[in-house]
């Protein structure tokens, strides 16, 4: 798999690596330069190797470019990010959610495959991969590898249910995505598995993050209050602090979603996310330089905002 992915970005250029908040803008002479380098089989410039060890301690790996850098064309639809709902199912069963029925609807391998490279050729340069529960669909690790492989900067929003599991563990170090986003929904088992109605559930979640953890995913945590769990939300604050150290964010006036309308609008009373620190010729890679609108798995179409 590929080790730097070099992409137009809203009238720039990047290089960036998998999984790593950090890329570099280029001019788009050096990003034709790499394009050429691909394309006719040719060696690394040597300003590549100067770029990726200040950006990131990383030596350029050995071997012909092709096999360790994936240049992205030029789109003439401008979107650079997007949502997609793999399924709409979850394993757990918050009253508050606005999934509603949470029936386990997705596309067939064959329309996620068309879907996402819908989405590479429409300019899709950061991808969140949500649900439902993305983690529980049969076909994720395939398609997040997939969507890895087309070269797109993968962010995926989970319950954390399936963390605990080697594969999964295994499948992200294999291959690092953006950002793990992960919802906490109470500081005690008690509170939290009545939150989810799911008996081991925290159980589940704490293993799994003590894991990213160790593993030192790029976790990021949504501290989820409502009216069953408030009572703790110090409690939550203080056990991502002390026990995990990944940056959170505090959500509050979760909204149900129906079947006709498709909203979430947490507010967002605090946080910790810390920015990417980046040294001057480097830019921040993140995707929150645009908007997105949810790519349903309802539907094979792109639904990105262009930029």
């Amino acid at each position: 798999m590929h080790q730097l992915i070099a992409s137009p970005f809203l009238g720039q250029y990047l290089l960036l690596r998998p999984g790593h908040a950090r890329g570099v803008a280029i001019p788009e002479s050096r990003f034709e330069e790499l394009r050429t380098a691909v394309t006719e089989d040719r060696s690394a410039p040597a300003w590549l190797a100067e770029a990726t060890t200040a950006a990131w301690q990383m030596p350029m790996p050995t071997g012909p470019l092709q096999d360790n850098l994936i240049v992205r064309e030029r789109s003439t639809y401008g979107y650079a990010k997007a949502s997609w709902e793999i399924n709409l199912g979850c394993d757990h069963d918050c009253g508050f959610c606005y999934l509603g029925e949470k029936r386990f609807e997705g596309l067939d391998w064959d329309d996620k495959t068309r879907l996402l490279t819908m989405l590479r050729d429409a300019g899709v340069l950061w991808l969140q991969i949500t649900g439902g529960e993305a983690l529980i669909d049969p076909q994720f690790a395939a398609a997040y590898e997939y969507a890895t492989g087309l070269g797109m900067m993968i962010q995926i929003s989970t319950n954390g249910s399936q963390l605990h599991k080697a594969r999964m563990q295994e499948l992200f170090a294999r291959l690092r995505p953006y950002r793990l986003t992960v919802s906490l929904y109470g500081a005690t088992g008690e509170t939290y598995d009545a939150v989810t109605r799911n008996r081991g559930a925290f159980d589940r979640l704490t293993r799994g993050l003590d894991s990213s953890r160790t593993a030192a995913l790029p976790v990021r945590i949504n501290i989820i209050v409502a009216e069953e769990n408030a009572h703790e939300v110090d409690d939550m604050v203080r056990l991502v602090e002390d026990r995990w150290g990944f940056p959170y964010q505090v959500f509050t006036n979760m909204s149900r979603r129906s079947t006709e309308r498709r909203n979430r609008s947490p507010h967002r009373p605090r946080s910790t996310s810390a920015p990417a620190v980046s040294s001057p010729a480097a830019t921040p890679a993140t995707p929150s330089s645009t908007s997105t609108r949810t790519a349903s798995p309802r539907s094979a179409r792109s639904a990105a905002t262009p930029a």
